[in-house]
């Protein structure tokens, strides 16, 4: 049994307009609110790992006196 691959080649987007079209303007504003939505949601992600990794460490109190006694 042989197996044949063929290449991807889609060509520049000025060829692939050409060849399909260019999007209707309602899928071009639902492309632009998920651009958007995919944006802010890389920045949430950054934001929580620097929020993450500037974290600092749990406060170090003294123990209260009844915690040091010796019994």
């Amino acid at each position: 049994m042989s197996t044949t691959y063929t290449a991807l080649n889609q060509g520049t987007t000025l060829a692939w307009t050409q060849a399909y079209g260019s999007p209707s303007a309602p899928v071009r504003a639902g492309e632009s609110v998920r651009d958007t939505l995919f944006a802010l949601a890389l920045l949430a992600l950054v934001a929580g790992v620097a929020g993450f990794v500037t974290m600092e460490g749990p406060t170090k109190y003294p123990a209260p006196a009844w915690e040091r006694a010796v019994l």
